[in-house]
C-alpha cells in the first residue's frame, strides 16, 4: 500500500503566475557569520513581494516545510529540485539566489524562475555594505522585476527607484500596453 500511495499520480497543482516561491539562499564561500542570511534572505524577500503590481511571495514558512521535505536543512538543492518545491506550493515562479562576502561587505545574486512556460528567466545582482543589507534587498529585487518584465537591462536607470514607486510605474506600462490609459495616468501619477 505505501508503495502504491508514493506512486499513485496525483492531479497537478494549478500554479499561481504571480506567487513566487522565495528559498533558502546559498552562503557557501562566504564569511560563517553571513550563515544567518541563508534563511534570512528568503524573509527580507518575501517582505518585498507584496503581490503590489504582481509578484507576492509564498509563505516562508510553508517553503521551508517543503524544502525540508525535499532535503536536509542544511543542503542546498539543485535547481530542478528546486522548481519542484515551487511546483508543490503552487508557484509560478521561484527565487533562487546566493550570499558571499564578509560581514562588512556582501555580495547578492538571485534569479527569478518560471516554473512553467511562458516566462522569461530574470538575473540580478547587487552588492555592498552589509549594514545596507535592506537596500541592497530592494535594489535586487527592483533588479529582478525590472528585467522580468521590460527584458534585459531595459530600465536600468529604475533599479534605484523605492519598490512601490517602481511596482506603480511597471503597472503603468502594463496599462498602457493594454489601452487603457486612464488606469495608466493614474498609475504614473
Amino acid at each position: 500500500l505505501a508503495a502504491a500511495y508514493l506512486w499513485w499520480p496525483r492531479p497537478a497543482v494549478a500554479l499561481d503566475p504571480d506567487l513566487v516561491a522565495v528559498v533558502p539562499f546559498r552562503v557557501r564561500g562566504a564569511a560563517p557569520a553571513l550563515g544567518y542570511l541563508r534563511e534570512g534572505m528568503m524573509d527580507l524577500a518575501a517582505a518585498r513581494l507584496t503581490g503590489e503590481g504582481g509578484a507576492r511571495a509564498a509563505d516562508p514558512n510553508a517553503v521551508m516545510a517543503a524544502w525540508r521535505a525535499a532535503a536536509s536543512e542544511a543542503d542546498d538543492l539543485p535547481e530542478d529540485a528546486a522548481l519542484g518545491v515551487a511546483r508543490r506550493l503552487g508557484a509560478g515562479r521561484l527565487l533562487i539566489g546566493g550570499v558571499v562576502g564578509t560581514p562588512e561587505h556582501v555580495a547578492l545574486t538571485a534569479a527569478l524562475l518560471p516554473v512553467g512556460a511562458g516566462r522569461p528567466r530574470a538575473d540580478a545582482k547587487a552588492e555592498g555594505p552589509a549594514d545596507s543589507l535592506p537596500q541592497l534587498v530592494d535594489r535586487l529585487i527592483a533588479q529582478l522585476i525590472t528585467e522580468e518584465t521590460e527584458g534585459s537591462n531595459a530600465l536600468d536607470g529604475l533599479v534605484n527607484t523605492p519598490l512601490p514607486a517602481l511596482r506603480l510605474y511597471l503597472e503603468g506600462r502594463a496599462a498602457q500596453r493594454r489601452g487603457e490609459y486612464t488606469e495608466a495616468v493614474a498609475r504614473f501619477g
